[in-house]
């Protein structure tokens, strides 16, 4: 998260609670800032994919504009340890948002997030073949660089799978233990570097993840908190289902 007067406050309140600041940010967006006068009213969080820089600075502009904070969800397509196609690293995009809330004086938090990242969620992996092994070391290694760069979320997807890969969902086994052999890489790689919490988002709208149903989906949070638990890992702020929203639904 990026510095403002707002965005200090949050953070040092996250920093007491020991809790992730988009976590905290969270639990305001759900009732905390309700008008007495509106009760129940629920907000939503700006999210904006960094897709170019000129995307990145009117999203900033954009959100100074209706005092609400931002979340930039980058993609591993668009931003990775090889630049994705706007060029730009996690720390690239790190830096770049620092100096464009200082060059347009935005004072409303400003946080980076990572969607939909795991194994075969960047084209690469399919391009060069990859096989689960590799495709995952290399979701890890770019988790790893988003933690290194400061982000304050990450989504952890690992549903996608190879070009021929059937789109019949994966055992929920399978789509457990992928998370949270990422999820724990990840806080590995916080806890060394003496990083802040992150927030974690889990689940998928991928057909093979399979989330499409209440049912299936309070399976998986109940094996996934289980285990987190076991490990003495944090437990996810968000989660990701399949709500009908494809084209052909």
């Amino acid at each position: 998260m990026f510095c403002s007067s707002l965005g200090n406050r949050l953070r040092a309140a996250a920093r007491d609670a020991r809790t992730p600041t988009v976590a905290l940010l969270r639990q305001f967006l759900l009732g905390s800032l309700t008008a007495p006068d509106r009760a129940g009213t629920r907000h939503t969080l700006l999210a904006v994919c960094p897709n170019s820089e000129a995307v990145a600075r009117a999203a900033l502009g954009a959100a100074q504009e209706a005092r609400t904070p931002l979340l930039y969800a980058a993609t591993l397509n668009q931003v990775d340890r090889d630049g994705g196609y706007t060029g730009w690293t996690p720390h690239d995009l790190a830096s770049f948002v620092e100096a464009d809330v200082e060059r347009q004086s935005v004072d409303v938090p400003v946080f980076l997030g990572l969607d939909h990242g795991g194994p075969w969620a960047k084209d690469a992996h399919s391009m060069n073949d990859l096989n689960t092994d590799p495709a995952m070391t290399a979701a890890k290694r770019s988790v790893a660089a988003c933690v290194t760069a400061g982000y304050d979320l990450l989504h952890l997807d690992p549903a996608a799978g190879p070009p021929d890969a059937s789109d019949d969902p994966l055992p929920l086994d399978v789509l457990v233990d992928r998370t949270v052999t990422l999820l724990q890489h990840a806080e590995s790689v916080r806890q060394a570097e003496k990083k802040p919490p992150v927030a974690y988002e889990v689940g998928t709208d991928q057909p093979r993840g399979g989330l499409a149903s209440e049912e299936r989906i309070r399976a998986f949070l109940r094996r996934l908190r289980s285990t987190l638990d076991a490990r003495d890992l944090p437990r996810p702020s968000f989660v990701v289902g399949d709500l009908g929203t494809p084209p052909d639904s």
